[in-house]
């Protein structure tokens, strides 16, 4: 069986921590870039993401859904 080794090195553990401080404002960033791209990309048969009542969604990534009511192409949208 193969084994693997996640620790840390102390200088990687203290990075760590020092990011973590950082964390609600990259969350609070992310929610506020979120809600700009939900109001300015609302079109019929574009699905952006769903927010769950009484939960915090923080957006690592902020992925849409092209359905066939969209106006084009996946790859022109892209474009």
């Amino acid at each position: 069986m193969i084994g693997y080794n996640y620790r840390l090195t102390d200088i990687g553990g203290a990075i760590g921590c020092e990011q973590l401080k950082k964390l609600p404002d990259f969350n609070q960033k992310r929610i506020s870039h979120a809600s700009y791209l939900d109001s300015h990309l609302a079109a019929k048969g574009l699905v952006t993401p769903h927010r769950m009542p009484g939960s915090t969604h923080v957006y690592h990534q902020y992925v849409v859904r092209i359905t066939p009511e969209f106006l084009m192409t996946r790859a022109k949208f892209m474009a």
